[in-house]
Formats: structure tokens, sequence, C-alpha cells
């Protein structure tokens, strides 16, 4: 059997189709100018998946952070305490869409940024604090940024020769603005909150284990064979008549070496090893 070209219609436009050989080598094998796409396949298959990510971290005092808005919407500033308050754990700083949006430690309040009655979008930082103690700091991988900074997050920390396996409390640093001339790129960094009662100093290095949660029985590829990391990718899904087609999926959940796939795709249902081109 040669090579055979279909086209399929739709909300996308016209999307080829190749269909593998009898021979075992890649539909465009032979073809001048063509690069061959690996043939070999994955399977579909339901997994269990820990999100974990660990990142390097060096012990401040006294680490900035700040609190995000969880939705979009009307900020109403509550904290009344002014610069250089004391903001006990739990207390309201914030109103947004009639929610209380509190200090999740003990802090000291720095700054606002955003004006009281200011509109925001999700995510964006409104208020600056100074955790009150010592804080585990790192900058998280770009790849994982994405995902991990809109998932429902729980870390664990370790010193280097110190304490190890203590829990603790998230927050997200400042944004510090890239400095093209040193080469350097912005990263979102974070902050492990040292609980009270672990011995720190500062300039210690240590680990930050971060967890974005846990997934059961889901349909889950290799990252390998999916282009795209957070929210959406692709992959060339095999048809029964041996033709590959590009399939849109939903990703969610990854521990850097599988994803689960929530939508496009069901268990058993295979795809080629490598992902589908960016640029067609």
């Amino acid at each position: 059997m040669g090579l055979t070209l279909a086209a399929i219609g739709g909300a996308g436009g016209v999307v080829a189709t190749l269909a593998l050989r009898e021979d075992g080598q890649s539909p465009t094998a032979g073809i001048a100018g063509a690069s061959a796409p690996d043939p070999r396949t994955v399977e579909v298959v339901r997994r269990d998946i820990s999100a974990v990510v660990a990142i390097d971290g060096t012990m401040l005092p006294l680490p900035a952070f700040s609190i995000l808005a969880p939705s979009d919407g009307i900020v109403r500033h509550t904290w009344v305490g002014g610069q250089g308050g004391e903001v006990s754990e739990g207390a309201p700083v914030f109103r947004l869409k009639a929610r209380d949006v509190r200090s999740s430690v003990a802090a000291r309040f720095e700054r606002w940024l955003v004006p009281d009655g200011g509109e925001v979008v999700g995510g964006v930082p409104v208020a600056q604090l100074r955790y009150l103690g010592f804080g585990l700091q790192g900058a998280l991988p770009p790849t994982d940024a994405y995902r991990l900074l809109s998932g429902d997050l729980k870390a664990t920390g370790s010193i280097t020769g110190g304490p190890a396996g203590f829990d603790c409390t998230l927050l997200e640093v400042p944004s510090v603005e890239p400095n093209p001339e040193a080469g350097s790129a912005a990263s979102p960094t974070v902050v492990c909150a040292v609980p009270q009662d672990v011995r720190a100093f500062a300039g210690l290095q240590g680990q930050i284990a971060i967890t974005s949660g846990q997934v059961t029985n889901v349909p889950t590829l290799p990252v390998t064979a999916v282009a795209g990391s957070a929210d959406r990718g692709e992959v060339s899904l095999v048809l029964d008549d041996g033709t590959v087609t590009i399939r849109e999926v939903g990703l969610g959940a990854t521990d850097g070496a599988i994803v689960e796939i929530t939508s496009g795709l069901d268990a058993g249902m295979r795809v080629l090893a490598s992902p589908p081109a960016l640029v067609r």
C-alpha cells in the first residue's frame, strides 16, 4: 500500500491525514524534502498522577509576598492598619465579589498594588506583605509555572543539613522585572513559609517540594507524545483504518513524564509517539 491522502473539513479548516504504510515505514518515506515522522505509537492508558515538582531554595528572613485576586472583579480594601501594620494569620485583607480574601500567614502589611475600587482579573497581585519569619525562596521552572500556579498547592520544605519534611504555606513573591542587559528572564518565584518552630538561619540552602494535587484512574499519555503542556494540546491520532489525523486534546495534571488527557481521547486509543509539528 502506498501513501494515502485525505482531506477532512472542520471548524478549524482542512486537516490532511496520512495512512501508515503496510511496511511499517513513515508515510512520507521516499518523498523528497519531507521530514519522516516517527511511526511508532503509544496507547492512552489510565493511571494515577501525583503532580510534584522539587525546586532549590535559599533561606531568607522576612520574605515579601503578594496576595492575588482569586477571580475577576472589583477590589474593596478591608485592611485598615496601614503600612507596617501586623496582619494576623487568616485576617481579611480585601473583598472581591462578596468574598473575603485573607492572609494565609502572619505578616506585616507593606503596600496596596491595586487601589480601592480597582477592577482586576484573576491572578493579579492586589497587596504586598512580608512574612514574619523565615522562608525558603526559589524560582519555578518556566515549563511548570503555568500549571502549578493555577492549582491547589501544597508544599513541603527541607533544609540542607537540617530539618526536613516540614509542611509549609506556599506564597507567591512579587514579580521582578527581567534585566535584558544581564540576559536574565522573568521567572515566577515562590516562598515556602517555614513554620516558627523550625530552626532556620539566613542563607541556608534547601528544597521545596510542590504538590498541585493528585488525580486517580485518568486517561494519560507520555508528555513526549503531546504538543503543548497546559490546558490544551495536540496529538497525532491513529485511526482504526491506519490513517493519522491531528486531534486537539485537553490537558490536566502532569508529573513531568506523563500528562492527564481531560478531553479528546479515550483509554485504548493510540497516537504517534512523536507530537505533531506546531507549524503546518
